[in-house]
């Protein structure tokens, strides 16, 4: 049986992205579960986490896009945390370079 020390959760891995992304200076928290970055035209890039997910949205847009993660090893953890941002980071970057649709 594992030691729940050596589990990784969704939540663990959006605790470690709102940490590092709230010391940017760019992000601010709305809530424990929520952290936004403004953007241009009014609008703000929302990073949540909503139980096993972590979502982003992009605000007065449709745009949505959302990872999830099974309870695993810590051992996966930088790994896991390094795939959500490189996934929003390039998902972020299309939406603001096409912002009416894709």
């Amino acid at each position: 049986m594992s030691n729940q020390s050596n589990i990784v959760t969704t939540k663990d891995i959006f605790q470690a992205i709102k940490d590092e992304y709230l010391k940017s200076g760019d992000w601010y928290e709305i809530s424990e579960k929520e952290i936004h970055k403004d953007v241009e035209d009014g609008r703000s890039v929302m990073i949540r986490l909503d139980g096993n997910l972590i979502d982003m949205r992009l605000s007065h847009t449709g745009y949505y896009t959302s990872m999830g993660f099974n309870p695993h090893d810590r051992t996966e953890f930088r790994e896991s945390v390094e795939q959500v941002k490189h996934q929003f980071r390039n998902t972020e970057a299309k939406w603001r370079d096409n912002p009416t649709g894709w």
